[in-house]
């Protein structure tokens, strides 16, 4: 696997984390990359769960590719 793959592979890996972070926990951080917040008008507590499955889907598909 080539350098380059491998770094966006763990960029993805580190946004799924992030993503994972910002269900449950609100700090700069997790506010700034929250998903709900492009794709909702008005971002709530109720659709900040979106981020959960979003986190988990590039996780494991970050994770199968690096292993496929």
């Amino acid at each position: 696997m080539s350098s380059l793959n491998m770094t966006l592979n763990v960029i993805t890996i580190l946004y799924g984390i992030v993503l994972v972070l910002a269900a449950f926990k609100s700090n700069k951080i997790t506010e700034t990359f929250r998903l709900d917040t492009f794709f909702t008008p008005r971002p709530t507590q109720t659709t900040r769960m979106i981020n959960l499955p979003a986190g988990l889907l590039a996780i494991g598909y970050t994770i199968y590719s690096i292993l496929k």
